[in-house]
């Protein structure tokens, strides 16, 4: 059965599509993220667990220095940089793949497709997704100045501007155009935007907390082993490799929000643009007018008569 995703939905409904969209299409879905996000994922996850291993095998965690920002300078080191960027890089792959497989989805049909289809989207959409998130990560810094005197403005932005990556993929425009059709769309829906990114967002931190469980273990249990022992172990590789793939199913867990995301805005679009309805009056004003001329065609003329 083909998912709709035209379809204006309610807070309680659009809770209800993300998970009714993810049981219909877990295994394609899931596929396309282990092939194409899959080894950009493994790659962030395996350096970040190589960070934490260097933290934990070094004492920084607990390192008792007379220079306070000596343990900051150990932490934020060229490990973390690198880190960071595999993470962020990682999450930009798993936002691309969503989004692709969304609208591939959408304007295709469910079964109508290949798993091409989607990379060639990827191919397209990366770069875009990965300028886009870094001007509204610029945005957001600047708009933070906004939490020394109400904080307000800032959640408001944050949550006004979430469609703005999908808007660009979906139709194509730019990030100008995005983010102000961002802020119409979610214009008088800002409350449901919020509402259902937090508890989506709330489910998605609870399945990678309970993923990610193995490696928090590990974390404390070496971090305690450190502190009472002035030579700590470094983690084995089989401990590392656990902590890899911890983290790379926890980063899976991401989809949910991207999807959530999606649905959203097609909702929005339909409730304040709608599109079907447009094209159905289209269909019936362009059926009237090829009646009118076929009629006008078969008319009979004074000369037909001579």
């Amino acid at each position: 059965m083909n998912f709709n995703f035209r379809r204006h939905r309610d807070l309680g409904d659009s809770l209800s599509a993300v998970f009714t969209f993810l049981r219909q299409e877990f295994k394609p879905l899931f596929k396309s993220l282990v092939i194409y996000a899959g080894p950009f994922v493994l790659v962030g996850s395996f350096f970040a667990a190589l960070y934490q291993s260097n933290m934990i095998s070094s004492g920084i965690l607990i390192e008792q220095n007379s220079d306070p920002l000596a343990v900051y300078r150990n932490m934020f080191s060229i490990d973390y940089l690198i880190a960071l960027l595999g993470m962020l890089i990682s999450h930009f792959m798993i936002m691309s793949v969503v989004f692709s497989y969304i609208k591939v989805y959408v304007e295709k049909g469910k079964d109508q497709f290949e798993l091409d289809n989607v990379w060639d989207e990827i191919r397209t959409n990366f770069f875009t997704i990965f300028v886009s998130s870094f001007l509204l990560l610029v945005i957001y810094m600047v708009s933070m100045i906004s939490i020394f005197l109400l904080l307000i403005p800032f959640v408001y932005l944050v949550v006004a501007t979430s469609l703005v990556i999908y808007i660009q993929i979906a139709e194509d425009i730019s990030f100008g155009e995005a983010f102000r059709r961002s802020l119409y769309l979610v214009r008088n829906n800002w409350w449901q935007t919020f509402g259902t990114m937090f508890i989506i967002g709330l489910v998605a931190s609870i399945g990678s907390g309970i993923v990610s469980l193995p490696n928090t273990i590990i974390v404390m249990f070496y971090t305690i082993n450190a502190i009472e022992d002035a030579d700590p172990a470094s983690p084995s590789f089989i401990i590392t490799l656990i902590s890899v793939f911890s983290g790379f199913f926890a980063s899976l867990f991401n989809a949910f929000t991207y999807i959530t995301v999606a649905i959203l805005y097609y909702s929005y679009v339909e409730e304040k643009d709608s599109p079907d309805l447009s094209d159905r009056i289209r269909q019936i004003d362009d059926d009237n007018v090829s009646i009118v001329e076929r009629n006008s065609n078969n008319k009979l003329r004074p000369e037909d008569f001579r």
